[in-house]
C-alpha cells in the first residue's frame, strides 16, 4: 500500500513514496551526515526459493530522486561498495550497482517472511552546501530470472519462434549470437516475421539472468514519475497539457485509468502535480483511487522515458518467454502460468482499492486472467489474482512469479528487426531529454524496434487465434506510437 511520510529538518525535506509492491513502506527517513540516507523498510511477503525450482527470489530495487532550491529532479546516486550500505536484519542482503542508479534489497531467508529492517545507504552525492534540499525515494518489488536455457517459441503460435526448417521450439543455451542462416538457426512460422539479421551476442536474449518488475507499472508510480519532471516534459509525456484546470485527467479518464491533475501547471514554466482520482470526488489518492491498477494508455515513448528514469531497460522478447516459460518445455499455445486454459475475470470487486480483485475463480487447469474483452473493461489491480494460498494457475504467474504477463495490458517489448537488434541491454542512467524522451543509445526510440507481447484485457481466444499466449507474435513488429487503452509496460535490469 501507498505510504507518504516527510520529514522537515532545518532546510533539508525528504519524501518516500512507495509504488505500491506488496505492501512495501519506507519511514523514518533521515540524511545523516550529508553522505548516508537512513530509513526503515517493511514488505510482505518476501521469498527466496533458490534451494529448489524456480531457484530464485524476489527483490525490492530501491532508487531517489533529489533537487535543490526547487530546481530539477535529480537521479540520486547510491554507492556501488556493499559495505558502504547496512541493515539491521541479518538476513536481508544488500547489493549496490556499478552505474550507482540504486541498490536491490532482497530476503537471503529460505521460504517467505515479512521483511522488517533499517537499512543505511551510503550515497555518492556531496550535499555539505545543498539548500533547500528535496529527496523523494521509490520502491518496486522486482522478481530475479535466473541464468539458464529454456526454449523459445511454441511452433503454434501467431508467428511463433522456431527453430529452421521445423516446427520446433528454439533451445537457447548461451548469449552468443544467433545466426538466421544456419540449417538450424532461429526462424519464424511467418516468413515475413523474420528477423531482419543475426541477433548479435551483445543482444539480451534471456540465457543471461536478469530482474524483472514483478508488476506491470502502475498508475500511481506513472503519477509519482510525472511529478518529478518539468512541465515540458508533463507536457510529452501526458494527452492533457498540464496547465489545464485541477481534475482534467492526465490521459483518459475512461478505461479505468485515473491519473489526473491534482495542481494545474503554470505558463510552461510551473509543472503540474499529479495522482488518482477514480472515485471522482474531491480527495486525491484515497485507498479507492485506483492508484494500484495497471497503467494503461502508454506509448512507446512513455514506457521508455519511465523505464530511463528509474534506471531500468526494456526487456527484449527473448527474455519475455525466458521470463515466462523457465526452463520447461514448450506447449502449443500455452498461457504463462503452463497450461493452455483460461478463466476470463469477468465481476469485480473492491473497486479502485488495494484489494481490487474479481469473484471469478481459477479452475485446476486454467489460470485467472483479465483477457476476452473482458467486460471490466479496463486493466486490474496489479497482482489481482494472487493470495496467500494461490499456486501459479490460480495466481495467473509466470514460472518465475511474474503477474499479470498474460492479459490485463500488453507488454512492451523489444523485437527483432533491424533497429530492435541494435539494442544491447545499456540501462537508463535516471535522466531524461528537455522533451522528457529517454535518451539511452540503441534503445529503439524510432518508430521501430518494438513490439508487444501477451495481451491485454481486450484481446481474444477464438478460433485458435490466441494473442495472450507465451510465444504468440501478433504485434510482431508494432511501433506503439498512439497511446491505446490496452498497452502498459514493465521494465528489467541486468543484475
Amino acid at each position: 500500500m501507498k505510504h507518504l511520510a516527510q520529514i522537515l529538518t532545518g532546510c533539508f525535506f525528504l519524501f518516500y513514496i512507495s509504488l505500491n509492491a506488496n505492501n512495501i513502506q519506507i519511514q523514518q527517513l533521515e540524511l545523516v551526515e550529508n553522505q548516508e540516507l537512513h530509513f526503515q523498510i517493511s514488505w510482505d511477503h518476501a521469498w527466496n526459493v533458490i534451494d529448489q525450482p524456480p531457484y530464485n527470489h524476489d527483490a525490492v530495487w530501491v532508487f531517489g530522486k533529489y533537487r535543490v532550491n526547487q530546481n530539477t529532479w535529480e537521479p540520486l546516486h547510491f554507492s556501488k561498495e556493499n559495505e558502504l550500505h547496512q541493515s539491521s536484519a541479518l538476513d536481508v542482503h544488500i547489493q549496490g550497482v556499478e552505474d550507482e542508479m540504486g541498490v536491490f534489497l532482497r530476503s537471503d531467508f529460505i521460504g517467505n517472511q515479512s521483511v522488517n529492517a533499517d537499512i543505511v545507504l551510503g550515497l555518492n552525492e556531496n550535499f555539505e552546501n545543498a539548500s533547500n534540499l528535496e529527496i523523494r525515494l521509490f520502491a518496486m518489488e522486482m522478481v530475479y530470472v535466473p541464468e539458464g536455457a529454456f526454449y523459445l517459441g511454441d511452433g503454434a503460435a501467431s508467428n511463433s519462434f522456431i527453430q529452421k526448417n521445423t516446427l520446433d521450439a528454439l533451445y537457447i543455451d548461451s548469449e552468443n549470437a544467433l545466426n538466421v542462416n544456419d540449417e538450424n538457426g532461429l526462424s519464424c512460422i511467418e516468413e515475413e516475421a523474420l528477423p531482419f539479421g543475426d541477433i548479435p551476442a551483445n543482444y539480451p536474449k534471456g540465457f543471461a539472468p536478469f530482474y524483472g518488475m514483478k508488476y506491470e507499472i502502475t498508475q500511481q508510480q506513472y503519477a509519482d514519475f510525472l511529478n518529478t519532471l518539468t512541465y515540458q516534459q508533463q507536457a510529452e509525456r501526458t494527452i492533457n497539457a498540464p496547465s489545464n484546470p485541477v481534475g482534467t485527467p492526465a490521459f483518459r479518464f475512461e478505461n479505468r485509468n485515473s491519473i489526473v491533475i491534482k495542481q494545474s501547471g503554470w505558463q510552461s514554466q510551473t509543472p503540474a502535480q499529479y495522482a488518482c482520482n477514480a472515485n471522482a470526488n474531491d480527495v486525491f489518492n484515497e485507498l479507492d483511487d485506483g492508484g494500484y491498477r495497471a497503467c494503461n494508455f502508454l506509448n512507446r515513448a512513455d514506457i521508455l522515458a519511465y523505464l530511463d528514469w528509474a534506471g531500468l531497460r526494456p526487456m527484449t522478447e527473448l527474455e519475455y518467454e525466458k521470463a515466462c516459460r523457465g526452463p520447461l518445455e514448450s506447449q502449443a499455445k500455452e498461457f504463462v502460468w503452463g497450461t493452455q486454459d483460461v478463466t476470463d475475470a469477468t465481476e469485480l470487486l473492491e473497486d479502485g482499492t488495494a484489494w481490487e480483485g474479481v469473484n471469478d475463480t481459477a479452475s485446476l487447469l486454467a489460470g485467472l486472467a483479465n483477457y476476452n474483452y473482458s467486460p471490466i473493461d479496463g486493466p486490474l489491480r496489479t497482482g489481482f489474482a494472487a493470495q496467500d494460498y494461490t499456486n501459479r494457475i490460480q495466481s495467473g504467474a509466470t514460472y518465475y512469479g511474474m503477474m499479470e504477463m498474460s492479459g490485463n495490458l500488453w507488454e512492451y517489448c523489444i523485437n527483432v528487426d533491424s533497429v530492435g537488434l541494435q539494442f544491447d541491454g545499456k540501462h537508463g542512467d535516471g535522466q531524461l531529454d528537455e522533451n522528457g524522451n529517454a535518451n539511452v543509445v540503441n534503445w529503439a526510440t524510432q518508430n521501430y524496434g518494438s513490439c508487444l507481447r501477451g495481451g491485454g484485457w481486450n484481446s481474444g481466444d477464438f478460433e485458435g487465434y490466441r494473442d495472450a499466449a507465451i510465444s504468440a507474435r501478433f504485434y510482431a513488429n508494432f511501433s506503439v506510437i498512439t497511446r491505446r487503452n490496452t498497452v502498459g509496460g514493465r521494465g528489467v535490469r541486468t543484475p
